[in-house]
């Protein structure tokens, strides 16, 4: 004789378990009616107008008036402009926006329900400057002497284009032309020049030393257009 074990689901789960569904789709159905309320919030509901034609500043008085918002401009702004009025439903921004249309204002919120005009960005009318006229010659550097070699001054900093005479100073002003007709590649090959400059280090891609009247001066001395750590 054999012995069959039946197992039987517990009654006990079908109610939890159907409880549990209900509970699902009403918390289905109250979010969706939560969103849908919020969703009416959200929109701005609309109003019917019937105001007539006239100035641009009465007609935006009237509205303003019947939607119940606080609008405060300068009556300035809107000499000679009419309107033609505002006829159906709108809410607050489109009526606003139907009423300026054309304007060259637009509304703009003050917070607390107050609104104002200002310019539209894209009616600003554009504005023609009057031509310049820029005239230099040759960067404002000192002539060169007869031959181009070397100029009457040159650039110093803070001081500006000097003459060598208002230089207080020693100085010795080889020009562009030198420096290409003599092909020289760094600055101890325009030095040469000077009798009083030699070079007082072999020269490298990182250093390259001068004395001058037996003072020594390295490269990290020498500055070009004012800014220093580029020579050699």
């Amino acid at each position: 004789m054999k012995a069959h074990a039946t197992s039987q689901r517990p009654l006990s789960t079908r109610p939890r378990a159907i409880a549990l569904a209900i509970h699902l789709s009403l918390s289905c159905a109250a979010g969706a009616t939560l969103l849908q309320a919020t969703v009416a919030q959200a929109a701005e509901p609309a109003q019917r107008y019937a105001i007539p034609g006239g100035t641009l500043g009465d007609v935006l008085a009237q509205f303003a008036a019947q939607a119940g918002v606080k609008l405060s401009f300068d009556p300035a702004l809107l000499a000679g402009q009419r309107s033609n009025g505002l006829q159906g439903s709108y809410s607050v921004n489109e009526g606003f926006a139907r009423i300026l249309s054309g304007s060259g204002y637009e509304l703009a919120a003050l917070g607390n329900g107050a609104y104002t005009l200002r310019k539209s960005p894209s009616s600003g009318s554009a504005t023609t400057l009057p031509a310049v006229t820029v005239t230099a010659a040759a960067d404002g550097l000192p002539a060169a002497y007869a031959g181009g070699q070397v100029a009457k001054g040159g650039r110093l900093g803070l001081l500006g284009n000097s003459n060598f005479l208002d230089t207080p100073f020693n100085q010795t002003s080889y020009t562009a032309e030198t420096i290409e007709d003599q092909q020289a590649r760094s600055l101890s090959d325009l030095l040469v020049n000077d009798p009083s400059v030699r070079l007082a280090s072999a020269r490298t891609n990182i250093n390259e030393d001068f004395s001058i009247r037996g003072f020594t001066v390295s490269s990290a001395d020498v500055s070009i257009n004012g800014m220093y750590g580029l020579m050699p």
